[in-house]
């Protein structure tokens, strides 16, 4: 069972897109025994474990190629009478006045600033993923930058939860019998293994590109221009 995003043997394949998100700061790679015990388990059977050191939190959807275009890309689209690209990124100027006003939007509201996950809980689906609590005072600060985000990009992305993902589905689980039983047990024991996650700190607030759910590589807003952007905020804050 193919996805966008992992194929029918566990590998992860190219899948492009635009997202908005913060990396677990982990220095010491204590996330590591997450992805090995998801590698060794018989999870790993029917679902791809992620590299612990991809492991992030999204905070805004942007826009990823097997969705329908949000109104920038869309615009571009017909202006320019293009088809979206297969393999490859969209043209700088299509998302770049966007991607200014949300960095400058992120500097502004979390700086250099960490998130920190106050609580977590596992969930799984078409992916194994850890539902996130933050503090509750971030958690403010970050709706109102997600509300920033929304007007920015002209899509409201209203059914992101915050989470971390740990790995696609590729296989289909089983349903009863001996197997099923290992994979219960095996996400048990990892329910209390992700209790690890609490008081992990998130950083590198950035926009970034993707490639597959393996590389994600952050814009560099020092390309954008200091002119350039006092340009689009003004813009921004007088609209």
């Amino acid at each position: 069972m193919a996805s966008w995003k992992v194929n029918e043997k566990g590998e992860y394949i190219p899948f492009l897109g635009y997202t908005i998100l913060s990396m677990i700061n982990d220095p010491k790679n204590e996330l590591k025994t997450i992805e090995e015990f998801l590698t060794s388990s018989v999870v790993s059977r029917y679902y791809a474990p992620l590299p612990h050191h991809t492991y992030h939190m999204t905070l805004f959807n942007i826009f990823a190629y097997n969705r329908d275009p949000i109104p920038s890309v869309r615009q571009w689209l017909l202006a320019e009478n293009q088809t979206l690209p297969k393999n490859e990124f969209l043209p700088e100027k299509v998302l770049k006045a966007q991607n200014g006003l949300a960095t400058e939007a992120i500097k502004k509201c979390l700086g250099s600033s960490s998130l920190k996950i106050k609580d977590v809980s596992l969930d799984v689906s078409a992916v194994i993923k850890v539902n996130v609590v933050l503090d509750s005072r971030q958690e403010m600060d970050v709706k109102s930058l997600r509300e920033d985000f929304s007007t920015i990009y002209e899509h409201p992305d209203a059914s992101l939860k915050f989470h971390v993902t740990l790995a696609y589905l590729y296989n289909h689980m089983p349903t009863d019998g001996d197997e099923s039983d290992k994979v219960k047990t095996d996400l048990e024991q990892l329910k209390e293994m992700i209790q690890k996650f609490k008081d992990f700190e998130l950083n590198k607030h950035n926009v970034y590109l993707f490639d597959s759910m393996v590389n994600y590589m952050p814009i560099d807003s020092s390309k954008l221009g200091k002119e350039y952007t006092e340009e689009v905020l003004a813009e921004f804050d007088s609209g």
